[in-house]
């Protein structure tokens, strides 16, 4: 997730806008790491990605260069009979005159908590 935010921050910078879906980001070189044997999760549909144990997708994109307001959420979502099933890890990023944060939060079976970016790890 932290790749895929900061391909969203280098393409706002490159062209003064998010990505607005998933094929954009993967042109522009954003992948989630596959397992060590090279697979990947399958996936539900074409706005999603796999990784190793999760499906990654954009939950919603706004750009808006009039006012200077950009914002996009993304989320990970742990597959069954992965170490991560149950998991849903969402990532907001707002970017505009007034404000500049991320925040993350995750559901895990249910249970909402906040989620530190500081604390997690590059791997999935």
């Amino acid at each position: 997730m932290q790749s895929l935010v900061k391909k969203q921050q280098s393409i706002l910078a490159q062209n003064n806008a998010y990505a607005v879906n998933l094929t954009d980001l993967i042109a522009a070189g954003y992948m989630p790491a596959a397992c060590p044997d090279g697979s990947r999760v399958s996936v539900s549909g074409p706005n999603f990605v796999g990784g190793c144990h999760f499906t990654y997708g954009l939950v919603s994109v706004v750009n808006n260069p009039q006012t200077g307001d950009f914002a996009f959420e993304a989320v990970a979502l742990g597959v069954a009979g992965t170490p991560s099933a149950g998991l849903e890890l969402y990532i907001t990023r707002i970017v505009s005159r007034y404000h500049d944060f991320t925040e993350a939060y995750m559901y895990r079976k249910g249970v909402f908590s906040e989620v530190d970016l500081n604390t997690c790890s590059q791997a999935e």
